[in-house]
């Protein structure tokens, strides 16, 4: 079962961007076998978490490294990576090379051209009309959720074949009511988030809370 968990990370070198930073705090999808994080939530940061997770996933000895690969790493939307980044990462790659699953998830790939020799690539196609709805009736038959086959066709007649997107609405539409019906309202995922942002606007309204309003 994935979980959304919030961790902070203390970056081996203090100064970040020209600032001073003690911890990053970064919200992360996790299980016991796997690790998610959307790259375009790091607002600048990406090199120093992706290194952080892969560096936390093992562990040096005296004479080897010690190689966990049990955990998977998935990196959404990693085309948003500097190509500095890309070429520090990969650096961090070969020197765990065997020793990390890493899903570079992307759009463009001409984008992750300095990681092309450590990767395969998996070209995946949008799903087409119908498979979300089954994906969906599956992830529920699984977790034990009643789901409504009409509902989970309205789902997916609205989230323009984007599975992650289904999957996020299916969520959150259970959570807000558990007894799902076929013509009830059909939650997004993004309520959760923008009721973070509307509290953090309340509390702190100031210039710097305004301009990152505004980003």
């Amino acid at each position: 079962m994935r979980r959304n968990c919030d961790k902070n990370f203390t970056p081996n070198n203090s100064s970040i961007q020209g600032e001073a930073v003690g911890s990053i705090s970064v919200n992360l999808m996790v299980s016991t076998q796997h690790i998610e994080v959307n790259l375009s939530e790091l607002k600048g940061y990406e090199k120093h978490i992706i290194v952080e997770l892969i560096e936390e996933n093992n562990s040096e000895s005296d004479k080897a490294f010690q190689c966990n690969q049990e955990s998977l790493i998935i990196l959404y939307e990693a085309d948003k990576l500097s190509t500095d980044a890309v070429i520090y990462i990969t650096w961090v790659l070969e020197r765990y090379k065997g020793c990390n699953k890493v899903f570079f998830c992307c759009s463009d790939i001409s984008k992750l051209l300095p990681v092309n020799s450590l990767y395969t690539i998996v070209q995946l196609l949008e799903p087409s009309n119908g498979e979300i709805a089954e994906v969906l009736e599956f992830i529920a038959k699984q977790e034990g959720i009643q789901l409504p086959y009409q509902l989970a066709v309205k789902i997916d007649n609205g989230t323009k074949n984007n599975l992650r997107q289904a999957i996020r609405s299916f969520e959150a539409t259970w959570q807000f009511n558990s007894s799902l019906k076929e013509d009830q309202d059909i939650k997004t995922g993004w309520e959760y988030k923008i009721e973070k942002l509307a509290k953090n606007i309340i509390e702190e309204q100031s210039p710097k809370q305004f301009a990152f309003t505004q980003i």
